[in-house]
């Protein structure tokens, strides 16, 4: 896979498909990266690790379990956010998640193993007042349990700027109403 020129993403086939394990140690970082205490607190009640809940936004961490993700750390290669990458897109404009949009449709929960398949999905530009043209780009996720089970759906849109915007010199906000 390469990386698109839109944002960052990997080119995606309609065939590109990720594993991704729900495992009780990875659904615990979670809670905690999140600042939220329920998940200590269950285990502080005697709750099994086995049955803690899952947050909703746990299937963002499939990342971490895509081999191609440039949203993920990878040896030497740039990742979006790291300081190689700010550098590379230092002349070509900036990178943004502009859109996330999840549609929970089933149960999964710790012990479950979700079949990840990503497809690309619209693509389109506009004219910005301060950043040049902006390009977006939509990828589309579904997630299913192992015996076929669609348990999510996922549409991201990535932002790419023609070039990078400068902030404005009076200290005043760069956001026009």
């Amino acid at each position: 896979m390469t990386s698109s020129a839109a944002w960052g993403q990997p080119e995606v086939d309609a065939d590109d498909i990720n594993w991704f394990p729900v495992e009780a140690g990875h659904v615990l970082a979670f809670w905690r990266a999140l600042g939220d205490t329920r998940a200590d607190d269950a285990l502080r009640a005697g709750t099994s690790p086995q049955e803690l809940p899952v947050p909703l936004t746990f299937l963002l961490a499939a990342e971490q379990f895509n081999l191609d993700s440039t949203l993920r750390p990878r040896g030497s290669s740039p990742w979006i956010g790291s300081v190689d990458s700010a550098k590379e897109s230092a002349d070509t404009g900036g990178q943004f998640a502009a859109e996330h949009h999840m549609e929970v449709l089933g149960t999964y929960g710790i012990g479950d193993t979700l079949r990840v398949t990503t497809q690309p999905g619209a693509t389109w530009e506009k004219q910005g007042r301060r950043g040049g043209r902006l390009f977006f780009t939509e990828i589309l996720k579904e997630f299913h349990t192992v015996d076929g089970r669609l348990v999510a759906r996922s549409r991201s849109v990535g932002l790419r700027t023609e070039r990078v915007v400068d902030p404005p010199s009076n200290g005043s906000s760069s956001v026009t109403p």
